[in-house]
């Protein structure tokens, strides 16, 4: 009886977002079941919204995972409502399908955003990547909300921006631009960025060179890449595993450049 009542105690800041949601949207299918179970469907208005969790012994007082799939039609209503109110704290957050420069995300990535996720996910349209930089700053702000892993979806990435984005996030284990465009016109030093990173798997999976070329075609910028990273003695030290899967590069050539620059221990995951 004592660990049924346990798992039935609500967070209070939990209930009090369940019921701004409540109050805040119309023809809500609304499930609830202890405290590991949540779940939200608005699929009339094209947004799907899931909370899921195998474990049914948990003492956490939080949702396990939250996922936004946002079109433009319900995106800048559903956002309004939440941004004012502290969103729970979460162990994975995703935001989906998001449009360039919306102020109501902007708005809920300073002010609603979590103060504690391990895994963070963004992903812009597909069809069609940012014009700016929008997102950028308030992403570097929540670095220390983000424990575990930081995934950024189709953002134009400057050589700049991956130096500000891998020393903002230094401290996670893994560090995933997928489908970016990376610009590396010359060798980074990442020696100071870097230093007494956690980074032990980085994720470059589907990225490309500025101009979109893959990689294959832009060796040099492939090159000063790895030659940059080189630069953190702390980096060579704890980097186990680099995908560039799908960056057009050979096997061969990929784990030549990986060797030349000391990181011959690091596991290369290529097509």
């Amino acid at each position: 009886m004592e660990s049924s009542h346990k798992s039935c105690t609500r967070n209070p800041l939990l209930q009090r977002f369940e019921r701004k949601i409540l109050r805040g949207v119309k023809d809500l299918d609304f499930e609830i079941c202890n405290i590991v179970h949540f779940r939200v469907y608005l699929e009339g208005l094209g947004l799907d919204i899931a909370h899921s969790d195998s474990s049914t012994d948990s003492e956490d007082d939080g949702y396990q995972e939250f996922q936004f799939f946002l079109d433009d039609k319900i995106e800048r209503g559903f956002m309004k409502i939440i941004t004012p109110f502290p969103f729970p704290d979460v162990s994975k957050f995703t935001c989906y399908n998001i449009c360039w420069k919306n102020r109501y995300i902007l708005n809920f990535l300073k002010s609603g955003f979590p103060a504690k996720v391990n895994d963070f996910n963004i992903n812009i349209k597909q069809r069609g990547m940012i014009k700016d930089s929008s997102y950028f700053d308030s992403i570097i702000r929540i670095s220390h909300r983000v424990c575990q892993k930081i995934s950024i979806c189709r953002f134009p990435i400057s050589q700049r921006q991956f130096l500000r984005l891998l020393a903002s996030y230094r401290h996670v284990e893994e560090f995933a631009l997928i489908l970016c465009k990376i610009s590396m016109p010359t060798i980074p030093d990442f020696s100071k960025a870097l230093r007494n990173t956690n980074i032990c798997k980085l994720n470059l999976q589907r990225s490309t060179a500025k101009d979109g070329t893959d990689w294959g075609n832009s060796i040099e910028e492939f090159l000063n890449l790895i030659q940059g990273l080189s630069t953190s003695s702390h980096l060579l030290m704890v980097l186990q595993q680099l995908d560039i899967q799908g960056c057009g590069i050979d096997i061969d050539k990929a784990q030549q450049i990986l060797t030349a620059f000391r990181f011959d221990k690091v596991t290369l995951k290529v097509n």
